[in-house]
């Protein structure tokens, strides 16, 4: 097969509108973040969670849910960056690992991603395979279901994730 200057041209184009799409979101939310700092919204946040939920567990099932409902609908990249400025206070007073909350969010993303009906990922894999929508969804549900327990477990049992770190650099 050969490649042409215009395919090369074609390629790049689309890895620039790619980037440029990324940049714009990056800016955005550079903007939101600046201005969830200055007001007193995490406090404001973590004050209530904090008076409404007091075992740290529960917490942490609310939060896998909701960002396993994230990852369907959002962009896993704007989900993090509009929301753990927010959870994150809320987590380290629950006394939470900050590494164990980052393996907990991104497992749970990735997981919603996944996840029929709204998942984005199976829409781009519907483009690829050139599948229907529902014979894709059909065939992800036996993989979502050892996905669903490795994050409950990971989730629940911290040294799980924090056992690599732990022992490259120690103890915390």
């Amino acid at each position: 097969r050969d490649v042409r200057i215009t395919t090369i041209y074609e390629g790049t184009t689309q890895i620039q509108v790619g980037l440029a799409s990324k940049h714009m979101l990056a800016d955005v939310l550079g903007e939101y973040f600046d201005g969830v700092l200055s007001t007193a919204v995490p406090q404001s946040l973590a004050t209530f969670t904090l008076s409404s939920i007091s075992e740290p567990w529960v917490f942490l099932l609310i939060y896998v849910l909701f960002f396993l409902f994230l990852g369907m609908i959002f962009d896993t990249l704007a989900a993090m960056v509009v929301l753990l400025p927010v959870v994150l206070p809320i987590a380290d007073i629950m006394g939470f690992d900050p590494v164990h909350f980052g393996v907990v969010t991104i497992f749970a993303l990735m997981i919603g991603i996944l996840t029929p009906p709204l998942g984005i990922a199976l829409y781009i894999m519907m483009d690829i395979a050139k599948q229907p929508f529902g014979v894709l969804s059909r065939a992800i549900i036996p993989f979502l279901i050892p996905l669903f327990i490795a994050l409950i477990i990971v989730a629940f049992v911290p040294q799980i994730s924090l056992f690599l770190p732990d022992l490259i650099m120690g103890p915390r």
